[in-house]
């Protein structure tokens, strides 16, 4: 009988991706807004103070959420 080969990493836990989503608004070639959404596959689904972050108000002629 032979012995199979064994990896460690077949154990361990998966370790957390880093995730993000980059977006660039553009009203036109000068008004611009940049934006990078992170995610956390380890978060929680309630909010946590000093973790998630607050709403940000766009202070340009571009916005989201205009």
């Amino acid at each position: 009988m032979s012995a199979q080969p064994t990896t460690l990493l077949l154990n361990a836990a998966n370790p957390p991706v880093d995730q993000h989503l980059r977006l660039e608004l553009a009203m036109d070639s000068v008004n611009k807004e940049r934006n990078c959404v992170g995610f956390n596959s380890d978060a929680s689904t309630a909010y946590v103070t000093g973790e998630d972050a607050l709403y940000l108000q766009s202070s340009g002629e571009v916005g989201l959420f205009k």
